[in-house]
């Protein structure tokens, strides 16, 4: 008996082990779009065209959203799917490679778009239930996914410092390494396998579900608009696509730090909280990008990037693991996936896109970032009723 209570424990402390690796390498691959604006706009995209090639991707992969989230749900285990994913969105980055006209190119990124979407949630659903299983923190894995990202920004900086042509090619390279990982991610089996299907439907009955998904919406448009157009708003200041990549790694610097001891500081305040905080915090950063244009500022500013990860991702996340029905895990964390990705990035890559190419990018941030601040004070007491129903009714 002893002795398989240790084999045990070595499998949880090697699946918990994977999960650093995957995360680790994952995020390499996902840092390289951070650059894809400015390689939009080095072949010669207007704003208006950039903003097409990074929302129609996106627009498309919402329809396959939910698909794959039951497939993953469904699945013997989601490991599986996942490593295909990874195989899919290596094959569509190897080629785009190969493209030379613009519809090539957008199918491309398309496919490379759909499966890399997938894969996040597909990841979480695994991590946070195996972190659950095994009653170790999350945050450390999510953390190290950070750290992947940002050695994926110090790696473009130096390969990529002269041209951009090969910033496909480098994700594609990633993608495959990240699938090998996902091979040693736990074995952990989708719930509906098996099983009666639930359907998707269930998860909206919950009114409380519907106020969460609506405000990260609202909260990561203005999030996507900056994710398609900060490399080329940059790159119109003048700054090169190495000191573009540096400040975009330090962008994401603080969360590390809050990661490592994120599952202590979700605990501090009610989700609620934490989305009013995203909002205004995100809307000083808007306002900040839309004003300065020294380095300096522009970098203690964008200290406040923390606050997308930190309270539109990763603290709903365990809200979303402890109200929804484990059935339902995978397609609910798809469906987050899918509001800040999909429909946030429909929204704020292809009509800000437009926008900008009517007034700059200054003032769409200036927009963005006075809407949000607004949006906070209208949402205070609609949230505090979420708040009370909560405590009356915990899950």
């Amino acid at each position: 008996m002893e002795g398989a209570g240790r084999m045990r424990l070595r499998s949880e402390d090697s699946g918990y082990r994977a999960l650093y690796v995957y995360f680790f390498i994952s995020y390499i691959a996902r840092s390289f779009p951070a650059l894809a604006p400015k390689l939009y706009a080095e072949k010669g995209m207007a704003e208006g065209l950039i903003g097409v090639m990074t929302s129609v991707p996106s627009l498309v992969a919402m329809a396959f959203m939910p698909l794959l989230g039951s497939l993953a749900d469904r699945a013997p285990r989601k490991r599986t799917v996942l490593l295909f994913e990874h195989l899919l969105m290596a094959a569509a980055c190897f080629l785009f490679g190969a493209m030379r006209t613009f519809p090539g190119m957008l199918a491309a990124a398309t496919l490379c778009v759909i499966f890399s979407n997938a894969s996040m949630p597909n990841a979480v659903s695994i991590a946070l239930e195996h972190c659950g299983q095994v009653r170790k923190p999350y945050g450390p894995v999510r953390m190290i996914g950070t750290v992947g990202y940002q050695a994926g920004l110090l790696l473009s900086a130096v390969l990529l410092a002269r041209n951009l042509d090969g910033l496909y090619p480098c994700m594609g390279a990633a993608a495959l390494l990240a699938g090998a990982a996902a091979c040693l991610m736990p074995a952990v089996k989708g719930h509906q396998h098996g099983r009666q299907n639930v359907r998707l439907t269930q998860l909206f009955s919950d009114s409380h579900l519907r106020w969460l998904y609506g405000i990260i919406l609202f909260g990561t448009v203005s999030t996507q608009f900056y994710s398609s157009f900060f490399a080329k708003y940059l790159g119109d200041m003048g700054m090169s696509n190495s000191r573009i990549s540096i400040i975009t790694f330090l962008s994401v610097l603080l969360e590390v730090p809050f990661l490592w001891f994120g599952d202590r500081i979700k605990r501090l305040t009610n989700v609620w909280n934490w989305l009013l905080i995203g909002l205004l915090l995100n809307g000083v950063r808007w306002l900040g990008l839309a004003l300065f244009r020294q380095t300096l500022p522009i970098v203690l500013i964008q200290t406040l990037a923390v606050t997308t990860l930190a309270l539109f991702e990763f603290i709903p996340a365990f809200y979303l693991r402890s109200r929804v029905r484990p059935e339902l895990l995978g397609r609910a964390q798809s469906m987050l996936t899918f509001i800040s990705f999909g429909a946030g990035n429909v929204i704020g890559g292809m009509l800000g896109g437009l926008v900008a190419e009517k007034t700059g990018i200054a003032p769409v941030f200036a927009f963005n970032g006075a809407m949000l601040l607004l949006g906070a004070a209208a949402l205070y007491r609609p949230t505090r009723r979420l708040i009370r129903e909560d405590k009356e009714n915990p899950t």
